[in-house]
């Protein structure tokens, strides 16, 4: 390896090394909105979304772990071996978590509540994981890790949930607009009604005796 492949290759590994230091932190507040806010809406999406920023968590770190030893050639095709594995262990248990949970709510027949901070949560990873998943396959095709390939389309994954949460968002209001009883809407404008015709039988009323007390004064 030449002197400039091997600062190039030293430069891509710094980048990558502060992506994964990003995606730790951030997938580690997300991940903590996502339950908390999950476990509070009984919505198994955003509590799967959560699960799944914990796995970029640990896909994330052993990432960061192989970054830390790329100085080292004699390593590198075994680290990158382990990394893969870990990896494909993270997509597998988030799959089956997503499949168990998913059945289990559909024979429980359960509604989640709209929860605004998994809205605000997976609003931002729409927009942030496709850029933080572009700079990781630069980084992965730049030092030819494959194993950093597959963290960029874990990330992509957590993309594609966060769409997804989204959408069954609007979704269940829309759902839960459609099935708004008509007399409910129409209670307030009946009620209006009502005050409405109180206050003009009260004033004819009024008139009336005014009418009344007028005739018995001209009489006397």
């Amino acid at each position: 390896m030449t002197p400039s492949a091997a600062i190039s290759r030293e430069n891509f590994v710094r980048r990558g090394q502060r992506l994964e230091y990003f995606t730790i932190g951030y997938n580690s507040l997300e991940g903590l909105v996502s339950i908390v806010a999950g476990i509070v809406a009984g919505s198994v999406s955003l509590i799967g979304f959560g699960l799944d920023s914990i796995i970029e968590v640990v896909s994330g770190a052993a990432l960061l772990w192989r970054l830390h030893h790329d100085p080292n050639p004699s390593r590198r095709e075994q680290l990158e071996r382990t990394t893969l594995r870990i990896v494909g262990s993270c997509f597998v248990a988030l799959a089956l978590y997503i499949l168990f949970e998913s059945v289990s709510t559909l024979i429980r027949l359960e509604s989640p509540n709209r929860s605004i901070p998994g809205i605000i949560v997976a609003a931002v990873s729409v927009v942030v994981m496709p850029m933080l998943a572009r700079a990781k396959r630069r980084v992965a095709a730049g030092i030819g890790s494959g194993a950093m390939q597959a963290d960029s389309r874990q990330t992509e994954f957590c993309t594609y949930l966060s769409a997804i949460l989204l959408a069954g968002f609007r979704h269940l209001r829309n759902t839960r607009h459609a099935a708004t009883p008509p007399t409910a809407e129409r209670r307030p404008l009946a009620e209006s009604v009502c005050r409405c015709r109180r206050n003009l039988d009260t004033q004819s009323g009024r008139r009336l005796q005014l009418q009344e007390y007028s005739t018995s004064t001209t009489g006397v």
